[in-house]
């Protein structure tokens, strides 16, 4: 009797519901995922204004009478904080360690993007 119950696919009508919810589950779940994401575009101008908000803060911290701001501009004009191996880069500003210096004298944790996008 058991037998006469398999559908097509071998599986019980039930069994075949089963399968049907939990594959529809996962389909709505990579729907939503989707939907409620930010696109590549929407990503790049949150961390653009992320971004924007640290630069307008590094001129805030006055340290020996000196702005964080101030102290990178003066690191990028010297030649140890900019990029000395010979390629397409060379001569650039070295965000690393211009970021590095400062998170060093002002205790903060910039990152090279962050030094990037202030200058």
């Amino acid at each position: 009797m058991y037998e006469e119950k398999k559908g097509l696919w071998g599986m019980t009508p039930e069994k075949r519901a089963s399968v049907h919810r939990r594959e529809n589950k996962v389909k709505a779940g990579k729907a939503a995922k989707k939907r409620f994401s930010l696109s590549d575009a929407e990503r790049k101008e949150v961390s653009a204004r992320a971004n924007a908000a640290r630069v307008d803060s590094w001129e805030n911290k006055i340290v020996d009478g000196v702005s964080e701001g101030d102290f990178a501009r003066r690191l990028i004009g010297l030649p140890e904080y900019r990029i000395a191996v010979a390629g397409p880069h060379k001569g650039q500003p070295d965000y690393r360690r211009i970021a590095g210096a400062v998170n060093e004298k002002y205790g903060k944790n910039r990152t090279k993007e962050s030094a990037q996008a202030f200058f």
